[in-house]
């Protein structure tokens, strides 16, 4: 995937996208991982940009679990995002 590719798909999936330019971090929609209590992956730009994207788009199109902590009332990270 393009990098625009990815900025249009992870707002349909209602993800974000951080970009400091050394470092791309995905960030899973309110209440979802990426994986299990993971919040968010980081994607370092040390190896090149293109490949970057392409592993982003993959997270991306695998989609996103529940945060399982959340329902039990026991994540920090969700309840610092609701708030």
């Amino acid at each position: 995937m393009t990098k625009s590719e990815c900025y249009l798909l992870a707002a349909q999936l209602g993800a974000v996208i951080h970009d400091d330019g050394n470092l791309v971090r995905l960030e899973a929609p309110r209440f979802k991982t990426v994986d299990i209590g993971v919040h968010e992956w980081h994607y370092d730009c040390d190896s090149g940009r293109t490949d970057l994207w392409r592993d982003l788009g993959k997270d991306l199109k695998q989609g996103f679990e529940d945060c399982d902590a959340h329902q039990n009332g026991e994540c920090e990270w969700c309840d610092e995002v609701s708030a």
